[in-house]
């Protein structure tokens, strides 16, 4: 289960930097796939898998935002200094 949690954040981390949201359709559908496929599945009830599947699907969008916001931070910095520097005469 982390190792599908940390996969899901690292995808969501790469699909932010490089493509738009629309990516994250076919990348849920992916790792609700994963999410399925792991082998300790039969060990849980269904519900014990539906929410192992929500919480990937979680770690996927988590990731995306967390991968924009951290594009958008060098921005902010250089555009703080430049308001510094402006309002020194």
């Amino acid at each position: 289960m982390i190792n599908l949690l940390l996969v899901g954040a690292l995808l969501g981390m790469v699909l932010g930097r490089f493509f738009r949201v629309y990516v994250l359709i076919p990348a849920s559908g992916l790792m609700i796939a994963l999410a399925l496929t792991d082998p300790g599945i039969f060990a849980h009830s269904f519900w014990r898998s539906c929410f192992n599947g929500l919480v990937i699907l979680a770690a996927v969008q988590s990731g995306y935002v967390v991968s924009l916001l951290a594009s958008f931070l060098p921005a902010l910095s250089l555009a703080r200094r430049r308001s510094l520097w402006a309002s020194h005469p």
